[in-house]
């Protein structure tokens, strides 16, 4: 019988420490990749709910107009001069 050679223990040879501190360095950039792209994904959901928002707005917007009434802070952004008429209860634009 041939007894086990006492070198058969793996030891930190160049060639493992170098596959070891790579698989480290794989390790890290992983971590970093999956962090960039999280942050990716969090700024597009925080754009999609801002453009959710500014849907709304315009869809009340639309309301208003549908109902005839002409919505005083759209008339405020789109810097167009207007009056209120306190008898009809009416905004209308200067012409």
């Amino acid at each position: 019988m041939k007894r086990a050679n006492d070198n058969s223990v793996t030891s930190m040879t160049p060639t493992n420490s170098r596959g070891s501190e790579s698989a480290k360095d794989c390790r890290k950039r992983k971590t970093l990749r999956i962090q960039y792209l999280a942050e990716i994904v969090r700024l597009r959901e925080l754009t999609v709910l801002k453009m959710r928002e500014d849907v709304d707005k315009l869809l009340e917007v639309c309301r208003c107009l549908d109902r005839g009434e002409l919505p005083e802070a759209l008339l405020r952004q789109l810097h167009i001069p207007y009056e209120y008429d306190w008898i009809d209860n009416r905004i209308t634009p200067y012409s």
